[in-house]
């Protein structure tokens, strides 16, 4: 049994488990093919978190018809079938709707032979980051024009990586307990992990990978 708050749902299928999520966000950035990538692989990381191989995928795009230039629309899904191509995800379909604030998100469906879950840490173990944190920071600087995109070239390309190699290895040595760290930032869905397999966590700030541009902000 999947735990309520997972980052995707898993459904035995008749001896075959599968994994579905869906996940939509605004904007993140200025350029609308890096939001279309971006906001491609944030969909497929939760697929990924719970030990899944995603397959297939639908696409869901909320604008304004009167302010959003088709162009743009265009390079937004440009961003995202070149994404699900690099993940050999096909994409089956999709939806729009008039909305006042853009949005751009996936339903993302998947198998999984063993799913990876919130309440399987145990003491003792260690916590694995795949990427730095700090990203909502420097998001939000680039957002209120502190900074530009050509400075945190690091930052966008690490935000369009696949975490499926990450996946496949935390498989291969047999983690127990994983989750997506987006919207809660680390110590939100550290709090998640703890909470639902009932043990403590230790966090030593120093060891954490961090954006500097991130701290910077901050202070």
């Amino acid at each position: 049994m999947v735990p309520l708050g997972d980052d995707g749902g898993v459904y035995d299928l008749d001896g075959n488990l599968t994994v579905q999520t869906i996940d939509v966000i605004t904007p993140v950035l200025n350029d609308p093919y890096l939001w279309g990538a971006v906001a491609t692989a944030n969909s497929l990381s939760d697929i990924y978190a719970m030990g899944g191989r995603p397959l297939t995928a639908l696409a869901f795009l909320g604008f304004d018809p009167c302010n959003m230039k088709r162009e743009d629309i265009r390079e937004v899904l440009r961003g995202a079938v070149d994404k699900l191509k690099e993940a050999k995800v096909t994409l089956i379909g999709g939806h729009t709707m008039d909305d006042r604030e853009p949005k751009f998100g996936l339903a993302v469906f998947g198998v999984c032979e063993r799913p990876v879950t919130l309440d399987g840490a145990r003491p003792g173990q260690i916590l694995v980051l795949t990427k730095p944190v700090g990203t909502g920071a420097v998001v939000k600087g680039v957002k209120e024009g502190m900074l530009k995109e050509e400075d945190i070239r690091e930052v966008i390309d690490n935000m369009t990586v696949l975490n499926d190699r990450a996946s496949r290895l935390m498989l291969e040595v047999e983690a127990t307990a994983c989750t997506d760290v987006t919207g809660f930032g680390l110590l939100g869905h550290a709090w998640n992990v703890c909470r639902r397999s009932q043990v403590g966590m230790k966090i030593f700030f120093s060891k954490v990978p961090v954006y500097k541009e991130a701290l910077n902000l901050i202070r």
